[in-house]
């Protein structure tokens, strides 16, 4: 995370990096997401389990069913994504985790955030 000056409109942007997927990954997460939706319906016992244990253990299920070995690199990326819009709050999670912010607000749809 970057807060940098934007010189055009003299406004301060906060500029957020996360993980880049290829496009092989990018199309793997989209067929992951479909497939878990099938598999995240748990059990009784599983819902007693830690959520993002579950949720690993589903989606590694689904590669191994896949027939894919992954780099380790990729996995990061593709649990990082997981994690964030499964267990977390979405594109907001890197946002709401982050210490320095006191204060977020939304104006309306297509409006950025003001931070």
């Amino acid at each position: 995370m970057i807060i940098a000056l934007n010189k055009k409109k003299n406004q301060k942007v906060y500029l957020l990096f996360e993980p880049v997927l290829s496009e092989f990954e990018y199309e793997l997460l989209e067929r992951l997401y479909e497939d878990l939706r099938d598999v995240l319906i748990l059990s009784s016992e599983e819902v007693k389990h830690d959520r993002m244990r579950t949720l690993l253990e589903k989606t590694y299920g689904l590669i191994d069913d896949y027939g894919l070995s992954l780099e380790s690199k990729s996995l990061f990326r593709l649990q990082y994504y997981f994690i964030r819009n499964f267990i977390g709050w979405s594109r907001l999670e890197p946002l709401m985790k982050d210490p320095l912010l006191e204060d977020m607000s939304c104006d309306g749809n297509r409006i950025p955030l003001f931070l």
